[in-house]
């Protein structure tokens, strides 16, 4: 979970600066959205090396859609990052 936010964090934080240098007049606000929760997680076994890294296969819930990602996740500073991922979003309604 700490991983998924991280990752929205800094998806957020790249569109606000993308946004900044298009639009250098104007304000744009862009906001993660609340995850209801991480589901059908999948994972394949950490390869071996000084920071070992793991591909895994689940889905985040927001409000009314739902994230596939197919994610490698490396592991640093104690925790588990996603390094890069696939992603497809789809409405739940």
């Amino acid at each position: 979970m700490a991983a998924v936010k991280a990752w929205d964090d800094d998806l957020v934080y790249a569109l606000s600066a993308q946004a900044s240098v298009d639009h250098p007049d104007e304000i744009t606000m862009i906001h993660t959205m609340l995850i209801d929760g991480v589901s059908d997680v999948i994972c394949g076994d950490a390869l071996p090396g000084d920071s070992p890294m793991v591909t895994c296969r689940f889905t985040i819930r927001y409000g009314t859609r739902n994230s596939y990602q197919v994610a490698r996740l490396q592991k640093k500073d104690g925790g588990w990052v996603i390094d890069d991922a696939l992603v497809v979003t789809r409405d739940r309604r």
